[in-house]
């Protein structure tokens, strides 16, 4: 699961300030289909937390989706 957060957060710097995006927008599409459902859902909660213990934490996390996907804004950090 390393590997999967690692690309992750390494993806999050493609992501444009504000842009709005669920964690299985990191992936393409058939890349993100091809892991296992509790693998794609213990991602989720692994990038949760690793976003929120970040400080400054790179992103708003938001309402989640009428699927249950949590929402994420791409906060503007300051350098």
């Amino acid at each position: 699961m390393d590997k999967e957060i690692k690309h992750a957060l390494g993806e999050l710097e493609n992501v444009r300030d504000g842009d709005v995006f669920v964690v299985r927008d990191l992936w393409v599409g058939h890349l993100w289909n091809r892991i296992a459902r509790a693998d794609r859902l213990l991602i989720g909660r692994l990038f949760y937390n690793a976003v929120s213990q970040q400080n400054p934490c790179p992103v708003e996390i938001l309402e989640k989706t009428k699927d249950k996907q949590q929402k994420y804004r791409k906060k503007q950090i300051n350098a």
